[in-house]
């Protein structure tokens, strides 16, 4: 058996006899077996440059490393650490493109400092399709995030956002609030003391966990909710509620619009478990 090293390949060119001891194609037809040979180099040679690339494509990230912080190209955003913002206005990460990621990898954007009384935004995006915010905690906001769209532009630009596997704690007013977004998903998040301060007093009595207004055809996805002192969830049109668990609110799951359907959901220590919308019966408890 001959062996022929090419950079990260090996291609063996088996013996010129079959088993038979009759001679093969290739001992018959020298140059058929040469053209092979070329063939199964550029094979090679292409199969190895793709494993070399095929690492690097798409992987392109920008770190933040201090707030405040805007974005404006498309691209993945990481987040280098927990970084404090402590301001009692603006934003702490905007996003001003389209088809941006924010990974908080896993980290925190902390405004405490701020107090109960800060009208500041842990991340806000306007008018923008394809943003994705995930993995990581966001801490002691007005709202911890806030996706605004444009009635104006019909249907508006602000679609298909994605937000998943974020903490949201001690948010004045709202964890995750959307308006006139659609095709959005908010899954698998856990929002806590919407409303309340670290020392558990009460900062607003009107803190709710995810709040869609004026959108519609928004999925609410598996998320868990504890301890607001509104609502845990308000849907907008068209919007499913599949499979949350809202624990001690005032209003567990509300929509003032009978298109929203409300399924798989669990709601336990409110004083309104539902309240509106579509509820399929047996699904919801």
């Amino acid at each position: 058996m001959q062996s022929r090293e090419l950079n990260c390949a090996t291609i063996e060119v088996a013996n010129n006899r079959d088993i038979s001891g009759r001679a093969t194609a290739d001992e018959m037809n020298p140059g058929l077996r040469i053209g092979k040979g070329r063939k199964l180099w550029r094979i090679a040679c292409l199969a190895g440059l793709f494993v070399v690339l095929a690492p690097l494509r798409g992987h392109a990230q920008t770190r933040i490393t201090s707030l405040p912080y805007t974005i404006t190209t498309s691209g993945t955003y990481v987040l280098d650490g927990s970084l404090d913002y402590n301001s009692s206005s603006a934003v702490a990460i905007q996003i001003n493109a389209s088809n941006v990621t924010v990974d908080l990898n896993g980290n925190s954007i902390n405004n405490l400092g701020a107090g109960p009384a800060t009208q500041a935004v842990g991340i806000n995006a306007f008018n923008k399709p394809n943003v994705t915010i995930r993995n990581g905690q966001i801490v002691g906001f007005f709202r911890a995030i806030q996706l605004d769209g444009q009635l104006e532009s019909l249907p508006p630009a602000s679609r298909s956002a994605l937000v998943e596997y974020v903490r949201c704690a001690f948010n004045v007013d709202c964890g995750i609030f959307l308006t006139v977004n659609y095709n959005a998903v908010v899954r698998n998040c856990q929002i806590r003391n919407t409303g309340y301060s670290p020392d558990g007093s009460v900062s607003s009595n009107q803190g709710n966990g995810i709040y869609d207004a004026q959108g519609f055809g928004n999925l609410i996805y598996q998320n868990n909710i504890t301890l607001v002192s509104g609502t845990g969830i308000v849907l907008g049109s068209n919007d499913l509620a599949d499979g949350n668990f809202v624990t001690a609110a005032t209003t567990g799951i509300f929509s003032a619009d009978p298109s929203s359907k409300v399924k798989n959901n669990t709601v336990t220590m409110a004083t309104t478990p539902y309240q509106g919308g579509n509820q399929l019966s047996g699904t919801n408890f």
